[in-house]
C-alpha cells in the first residue's frame, strides 16, 4: 500500500491532506527562536510547518509548499500555521517564561483579501491572544503591484494592534516601496546578512540597509545566521537581533522544554 501511494502525485497527496484538519495528517507547527545577538537571549519565535505523511514519510518544505501553491492551498496551510501559532501561546510562555510575540508568514498576496483579517481576528479571539504577541511576515513582498492598497491593508492589520514584518528583506524594488508600507520590523534575506563571511560588498550593501531601517525606526532582524563571526560583522553594523541556526532549527513543542531561558525582556519594539 505504500509504494501505490507513493505513486500519487505529491499535489494529489496534499489535496487529500488538506482536505479535513491537516494536524491529522502529518502536518505540525515547529518554532524557530528569534534572539538578541548580544547575549542570545530569545525574544520571539518564528512559527514553521513541517509534513511527515503517514505513509510516504517526510515531505521537504519547498516541495509541499510549491504544491500547495499550484493549487491554490497556500492560504489553508497559513491558516492552520496561525491557527496553531496562537494556540500554542500559552505553552510557548511556558517554555521561555515570559510571553514571546509569535511571528507567522502570510503570502503577500493576501493581504487585501478579508479571509485573512477575520481568520486573524478569529484566532486571537479564541485563544484570547494579546494582538501585541503577532507578528504577520509578509513574503514575498516585492509581488505588491498597489503599494497604497498594501499600505492600507498593513494599516488595517496594525489598527488591530498586530504587528507586521517584511519576510526576506533585500533588493531595490522593494526599498524603493518601503516608504508606502506602514511596517513594524523588517526582516533581512540570508543572502545580504552574509556579512563576515564573503564580506567587501555583502557587507557593504548590509550595512545600507540597516542604516536605511535604522534612520526610519525599523526594528531589524538578520536571518540565516550560522556562525558566531557573521553574528559579531552584524553587531558591529549595530543589528541587534537575529534568527538562524547558530541558535537553533525550527522545533516541535515537545523538544522546546530544554530551550535556553531568556534573560531579558522579550519585547521587540518598533
Amino acid at each position: 500500500m505504500q509504494s501505490d501511494t507513493a505513486e500519487v502525485p505529491l499535489h494529489e497527496l496534499l489535496v487529500e491532506a488538506l482536505a479535513g484538519n491537516p494536524a491529522d495528517n502529518g502536518f505540525e507547527v515547529q518554532y524557530q527562536p528569534i534572539v538578541r545577538l548580544g547575549g542570545h537571549a530569545t525574544v520571539a519565535v518564528e512559527a514553521f510547518v513541517r509534513w511527515q505523511h503517514p505513509l510516504v514519510g517526510k515531505v521537504e518544505p519547498v516541495q509541499f509548499m510549491s504544491a500547495a501553491e499550484r493549487t491554490g492551498l497556500t492560504s489553508v496551510l497559513e491558516d492552520f500555521i496561525l491557527n496553531q501559532a496562537c494556540a500554542d501561546a500559552d505553552a510557548l510562555t511556558a517554555v521561555y517564561g515570559l510571553d514571546v510575540p509569535v511571528h507567522v508568514n502570510v503570502s503577500a498576496n493576501r493581504l487585501a483579501r478579508p479571509d485573512l483579517h477575520a481568520v486573524i481576528d478569529w484566532a486571537l479571539g479564541r485563544y484570547k491572544l494579546a494582538p501585541s504577541r503577532l507578528v504577520i511576515e509578509l513574503a514575498q513582498a516585492n509581488r505588491f503591484e498597489d503599494v497604497g492598497a498594501a499600505g492600507r491593508a498593513i494599516q488595517r492589520i496594525r489598527n488591530r494592534g498586530v504587528r507586521v514584518a517584511i519576510d526576506d528583506f533585500g533588493g531595490y524594488d522593494i526599498m524603493t516601496q518601503l516608504q508606502g508600507l506602514p511596517v513594524d520590523l523588517i526582516k533581512l534575506d540570508a543572502r545580504i546578512t552574509g556579512a563576515g563571511v564573503d564580506a567587501t560588498r555583502t557587507e557593504a550593501m548590509c550595512q545600507a540597509v540597516l542604516d536605511v531601517c535604522q534612520r526610519i525606526g525599523l526594528t531589524v532582524i538578520a536571518q540565516g545566521i550560522s556562525s558566531e563571526e557573521q553574528a559579531r560583522a552584524l553587531q558591529g553594523m549595530w543589528c541587534e537581533f537575529g534568527q538562524g541556526e547558530l541558535y537553533g532549527p525550527p522545533l516541535r513543542l515537545q523538544r522546546m522544554a530544554k530551550a535556553r531561558k531568556p534573560q531579558i525582556s522579550p519585547e521587540i519594539q518598533r
